[in-house]
C-alpha cells in the first residue's frame, strides 16, 4: 500500500468512530411471560452468556439493562410477564418505575413501544 491509502483508511477510520461515539444505542424492552427465554435472547444477541438463565423455574427477578462495548444497543431483560390484573398491574408499574428512576441518565432512558411476543404459536 502507498501512503496516500494508508492516510484515507486512517482518515476513514477515525470518521468512522467520531460517528459510532455521537449515536446513542437504542433501548430495547425484552418482554414476554415466564420461561419463554428472555434471558436467552439476551445472550444470543451478545454472543455469550451475560444473564443468568434457568430451566423450568423463573431466574429473572427484575428489570436489568445488558449491554457490552462491542455491540451497538441496550438490552433490559425483564421478569416474566402473567397474567391477571394485580400482576400485570405490578410488572407495568415495575417499568414505568424504572423509566421514572433513569430519566436523569442519557444512556437509561426509555421510549416504550408496544409489540408481541410469541409462545408456542400463540400470542400474548
Amino acid at each position: 500500500m502507498d501512503l496516500n491509502s494508508d492516510k484515507l483508511r486512517e482518515k476513514i477510520t477515525q470518521e468512522y468512530q467520531k460517528l459510532k461515539n455521537t449515536i446513542k444505542k437504542p433501548n430495547i424492552l425484552i418482554v414476554g411471560g415466564t420461561g419463554v427465554g428472555k434471558s436467552s435472547l439476551v445472550n444470543v444477541c451478545f454472543g455469550k452468556d451475560i444473564a443468568d438463565v434457568g430451566v423450568g423455574k423463573p431466574v429473572t427477578q427484575y428489570m436489568k439493562a445488558y449491554e457490552t462495548s462491542d455491540i451497538p444497543i441496550v438490552l433490559f431483560d425483564t421478569k416474566g410477564y402473567e397474567i391477571g390484573i394485580e400482576k400485570q398491574t405490578v410488572f407495568l408499574n415495575d417499568v414505568v418505575n424504572y423509566a421514572i428512576e433513569n430519566r436523569q441518565d442519557q444512556d437509561r432512558q426509555m421510549v416504550l413501544h408496544s409489540g408481541f411476543g410469541f409462545r408456542s404459536g400463540n400470542c400474548f
